[in-house]
């Protein structure tokens, strides 16, 4: 799935920030929200894609 903003330099990044696909999925909305280049609405967007229902 894709998130909207989310392009491949960000999602490397944010996968280098975490350490890898399972730190992203471990990481709680303010935890990506922190990420460099990520920010609050992005955060909750892909907080949600990766999190479906709740």
């Amino acid at each position: 799935e894709t998130v909207a903003g989310l392009g491949p330099a960000k999602r490397r990044a944010l996968l280098q920030h975490f350490g890898g696909l399972q730190g992203v999925l471990k990481a709680g909305r303010m935890d990506l929200e922190r990420a460099p280049g990520i920010g609050p609405a992005l955060a909750q967007n892909l907080y949600d894609a990766l999190h479906p229902g709740g």
